[in-house]
């Protein structure tokens, strides 16, 4: 990694780029060259939310605060953070005149537009949201020392200010998705990171013996659930703090924490200098306490004694290591032993005399990349497997398989690290692959090499390619029946597209096949070869000898031939009913198997005694009136059956025409149940509801029912509908229905009668029902 200062000044290599921010500015998590800041409102002077795109040099303004709260002239924000998850929020802490007076506390979607808009204000306890406030599920009133949302975007850390309350500092979580707040007062003192959804913070203990040196675990949602994150090194330590920082922090895993701890108050701390002591180190935080890793980093080295007071502490002299978001880097800052010279102008105050840096430590070493072989040895057409590890992790980096004599350019075969030819949206450091090998036996390597081109990173031991075992037709069986289908298996080809399989009567010439297809099953080649497959064709209904042949490349250069298969004759066509008594108006089910399969093949329902057009019902196999796109040999179905008592059968005819092939036994169909209208009560107040259900009804789309008044004639209906509730028509007929009327302003006695067709057919009729006076 090489620093450079940004615009500095030409010749000279001094100056540089200054970001003006009233607020620590924020990085997003999202865009790398987004920077989030404040400055003051020219007017006011208050604070407006802003950010500079390092691409262009500009500032754009995001919010200005006073537009969204009623705050003083001259007051500043606070405390700037941002989710590392789309939609990327801020929140931001503002409202009072100084530190620790804040009580204001804005999260907001950055957009453009600034949208889902949330103020908290921690005097008030409320909520703003939408336009609406709202009092907060528990009392607040306190202002804020700090305030920062999680990496997830889902909850923002309210911490009050010193005084608030008695003893150790609560803090409180505020759940963006409820708006509900929780109060936190299990070990929730020293400093704290947050993660996605997840708070380590240093705080002892959750089991172990207490020590400086400790961290607390916890999810956000269970904050009283807490964890240690370490086993304490011995002897006991008091005096020790640190800062945290977990911009690291990822979704799926837990990932460690950067501290870096500092011992203080020389006068009481007496104990012996320990591991960790003044070091950065980083956490292990997905592992049991008593098993974690403490990586050690560095000393930071700075002196946190007030320049005016050796037993008192300079608060700028701490250090504060800052992690970046891919824990690769680690910033901190130093008064390297106080030995960088003095502070100038007005950073100058009597505890803090000499000057602060910024360090970086590098907290990786990167391996070096290799590639892995799978296998030394691997048989001619077949592939080679090998894993690639420690790449740059360029988008384009590739991979090829080349004789190993040959020039960089000499590959046989390559891809991505994603194991295609299209280049992978990100990427990748490490990758388990594959690579065909050619059928030409020899020594080959595997060549790792970087951003699309020839800078080589790695290259593999070599493989000896075998030459090919022969190319081979696999039978999953000798036998079939006619009209089935043949599963058998290909295996060793040569792997072009358009290789492909026919079933051939076994004295047939290579032309004479009776089914085909590409090694992919279909009659469309597939985007690339295939040397092995598993295929099945479908077998004819004529009995006889039949063997599958294997050729290359849409010819009749003959790869392999299988065994004889032997094709029995086909069991018969057949239908069968699981029932031979069924209700008038209702619908029998059956199966019909071992059909011809002609898309065209139909079935009926008929009267026993009736020639073959003398259907009332039919469909194809498919059990519409439009035939499916293929034949189907076996289906499951059902028909309608007619109201007409009496005896039926299903037949089963060919391809659009009256040529038989089964017939069902016979189905006795039985006199369906009356229709009946039935009342759900038969007292209802003028203009309540008449509740109805109408039954066992010849299913015509018009049929209709009426209000009547109980002595009307059938003409004098008060009130009518179709079975659907409406004066349109149901697209299909109904036998049943829940249906309702308003009741008639009138008192007395009415009934709802039933009509067949548009007509005045009566098909039944309710008790009757009174209306009273309302």
């Amino acid at each position: 990694m090489t620093a450079a200062r940004i615009t500095a000044t030409p010749g000279v290599g001094e100056g540089g780029l200054t970001i003006l921010s009233q607020v620590e500015p924020q990085f997003s998590f999202l865009s790398p060259n987004l920077l989030f800041g404040t400055k003051q409102s020219s007017d006011t002077d208050r604070p407006v939310v802003r950010k500079f795109d390092f691409n262009t040099g500009v500032y754009a303004d995001i919010l200005d605060l006073a537009s969204i709260a009623s705050v003083a002239n001259d007051t500043y924000s606070r405390s700037l953070s941002s989710s590392a998850v789309a939609p990327e929020k801020l929140s931001i802490l503002f409202g009072g005149a100084q530190q620790d007076l804040d009580y204001l506390v804005a999260v907001f979607q950055v957009g453009p537009p600034v949208t889902n808009l949330a103020v908290l204000d921690s005097l008030a306890s409320t909520i703003t949201r939408g336009g609406v406030t709202r009092s907060t599920n528990i009392g607040l009133g306190f202002n804020l020392h700090h305030a920062w949302i999680d990496l997830s975007g889902r909850y923002v850390m309210l911490y009050p200010a010193n005084g608030s309350f008695a003893g150790v500092l609560p803090y409180f979580i505020w759940d963006l998705t409820t708006d509900l707040i929780a109060k936190v007062t299990r070990f929730s003192g020293g400093h704290d990171a947050v993660g996605y959804g997840r708070q380590v913070n240093q705080d002892c203990c959750t089991v172990t013996g207490y020590d400086g040196a400790q961290w607390q675990a916890r999810e956000l949602n269970t904050p009283a659930t807490t964890s240690d994150l370490v086993s304490p090194g011995s002897p006991q330590e008091v005096f020790i703090a640190d800062h945290i920082s977990w911009n690291n922090a990822q979704p799926g895993t837990l990932a460690p924490v950067l501290s870096s701890l500092y011992r203080y108050d020389p006068a009481d701390n007496s104990t012996p200098w320990r591991a960790w002591d003044d070091e950065i180190v980083a956490i292990q935080t997905n592992a049991a306490a008593t098993a974690a890793t403490v990586w050690r980093f560095a000393q930071h080295r700075s002196d946190i004694s007030a320049d005016d007071n050796p037993n008192g502490l300079y608060f700028w002299y701490f250090p504060r290591a800052t992690i970046s978001p891919n824990g690769k880097w680690a910033l901190f800052t130093s008064n390297w032993e106080k030995s960088l010279g003095a502070t100038v102008g007005s950073d100058m105050e009597p505890g803090g005399l000499h000057r602060n840096d910024v360090f970086m430590v590098d907290l990786t070493t990167p391996p070096v990349p290799t590639v892995a072989l799978a296998t030394p040895t691997v048989d001619g057409g077949g592939v080679v497997g090998f894993t690639v590890v420690n790449g740059p992790a360029n988008a384009t980096d590739w991979v090829g398989l080349f004789p190993s004599g040959a020039s960089d350019t000499g590959y046989v075969a390559w891809t991505y690290l994603n194991g295609t030819k299209t280049a992978p949206p990100s990427g990748i450091a490490n990758a388990t692959l594959s690579l065909p090998v050619p059928r030409t036996p020899g020594t080959y390597t595997v060549r790792w090499f970087a951003a699309n081109g020839f800078t080589r990173l790695a290259t593999s031991a070599d493989v000896t390619v075998t030459g090919p075992p022969p190319p081979t037709v696999t039978l999953t069986t000798t036998t079939v029946a006619g009209g089935g289908t043949l599963d058998f298996s290909v295996s060793n080809g040569p792997a072009n597209t358009t290789d492909w399989v026919g079933l051939f009567p076994t004295t047939a010439s290579d032309t004479g096949y009776v089914a085909w297809a590409y090694l992919n099953g279909t009659k469309s080649p597939p985007a690339s070869g295939m040397a092995n497959a598993t295929v099945s064709l479908p077998v004819p209904r004529t009995p006889g000898t039949y063997s599958v042949r294997w050729f290359a490349a849409n010819g009749f250069t003959r790869l392999a031939t299988s065994d004889d298969v032997t094709v029995t004759g086909p069991p018969p066509p057949t239908v069968t009913v699981p029932t031979t008594t069924v209700a008038g108006g209702g619908a029998v089910g059956f199966t019909v198997s071992n059909g011809p399969a002609n898309t065209t093949d139909w079935v009926a329902l008929f009267p026993s005694t009736a020639p073959d057009s003398g259907y009332v019902a039919w469909a194809y196999l498919n059990g519409t009136k439009t035939a499916p796109a293929s034949g189907m040999a076996s289906a499951t179905l059902s028909l309608p059956v007619p109201r007409t008592p009496g005896t039926y059968n299903v037949r089963w005819f060919a391809a659009n025409g009256f040529t038989r092939l089964a017939t069902s036994v016979d189905i006795t169909v039985t006199a369906p149940p009356p229709p009946t209208v039935t009342l759900t009560t038969t007292t209802v107040a003028a203009g309540g509801t008449i509740n109805f259900t109408v039954s066992n009804g010849p299913a015509n789309a018009t049929d209709w029912v009426g209000l009547f008044p109980g002595t009307a004639p059938d003409s004098g209906f008060v009130s009518w509908i179709y079975l659907n509730g409406t004066k349109t028509p149901p697209a299909s007929g109904m036998a049943s229905a829940t249906l309702t009327f308003t009741a008639p302003q009138t008192p007395g006695t009415y009934n709802v009668r039933w009509f067949a067709a548009n007509g005045f057919t009566r098909i039944a009729t309710s008790a009757d029902v009174t209306v009273t006076a309302p």
